[in-house]
């Protein structure tokens, strides 16, 4: 709980950003508007809603449509999430996992690779984390179903010889 508590102090004064806490369902309108399907997913057998039956696998889809929603009023935005996510396995076994993701938007300036990776890098310092990068070839973004990074703008992240995540633009 401490560990928590420091991370989304460090997200919130550390590099501006604001906290999204969004549903665990995917946004089934908003999927169809980014031409995207998670593939495999748990889905609830009563909807509140038919737009909110699918369990998410990934919280970018979230992100993404944060920025979509407020890309009129702000042209500035810096959003995190720490999550649940659910996985179903080949065997139908479900496996729910804490997620965290960030992103970061300028209307106005197209925000580059490398000032991101600073943002990320002095959060992992601050954490006392010590993380490496890696390039990920675009045929993984493609056989994993990630369309959201520009290719060759995106790269691993290892910490101790094991993947941690994804960053990139």
């Amino acid at each position: 709980v401490e560990m928590i508590r420091k991370i989304k102090s460090y997200m919130n004064f550390g590099l501006g950003m604001r906290e999204l806490a969004d549903y665990a369902f995917f946004d089934e309108q908003f999927l169809q508007m980014l031409g995207w399907d998670p593939g495999i997913t748990v889905s609830v057998t009563s909807p509140v809603s038919e737009n909110w039956k699918r369990l998410v696998t990934t919280l970018i889809p979230n992100m993404l449509k944060a920025i979509f929603d407020n890309n009129g009023v702000q042209k500035k935005m810096r959003f995190f999430e720490w999550d649940r996510v659910w996985m179903q396995q080949k065997n139908n076994v479900v496996v729910e996992s804490k997620k965290m993701t960030g992103i970061l938007f300028d209307a106005d300036s197209k925000e580059d690779f490398y000032d991101g990776k600073d943002a990320l890098e002095n959060f992992c310092i601050a954490m006392g984390y010590q993380v490496s990068w890696h390039p990920v070839a675009h045929t993984v973004l493609i056989e994993q179903n990630i369309p959201w990074f520009e290719p060759y703008q995106v790269a691993y992240l290892m910490k101790n010889g094991k993947n941690i995540g994804f960053a990139g633009v």
